[in-house]
């Protein structure tokens, strides 16, 4: 009869365990999840280390975006930095060959060489077109 009396005890006392760990609060279970966070207890619950390959691949996924938009930066960085040196360039090649053209005028030509002193002189006849007829042998 001792025996029925004592399995009644535990039986009893396992029941009133279940029962207020069914009867917690919202707020209790906040506050016992807070708690496991901070001590780290967490950690080693089966729930988190079934979840541990998936929280892995997150973070290789992180790494990832975090790797492509570093990337992506540099590249609009370095686009933007060739854009502008383009936009220099083309207008150092516009002012260069508009130079170039104002030099190249006949006056200026002239101008050129009697300043230079080089004794050459204005031709006083246009150039004349030689033509060659193709049976024709040349004689130089």
């Amino acid at each position: 009869m001792e025996n029925n009396t004592d399995n009644e005890i535990i039986n009893n006392t396992d029941n009133t365990q279940e029962a207020q760990n069914i009867e917690q609060t919202p707020a209790q279970e906040n506050k016992k999840l807070l708690t496991s966070i901070l001590d780290g207890s967490f950690l080693t619950s089966r729930i988190f280390l079934r979840q541990l390959p998936f929280i892995f691949f997150l973070g290789l996924l992180a790494l990832i975006y975090i790797t492509v938009r570093n990337h992506s930066e540099k590249t609009l960085i370095s686009y933007t930095l060739l854009h502008r040196e383009v936009r220099e360039l083309r207008a150092e090649s516009i002012s260069i060959a508009s130079e170039l053209m104002f030099i190249s005028k006949q006056s200026e030509v002239y101008k050129a060489v009697t300043e230079k002193n080089l004794g050459l002189i204005e031709a006083s006849e246009p150039p004349k077109k030689i033509i060659i007829k193709k049976n024709q042998k040349y004689n130089f």
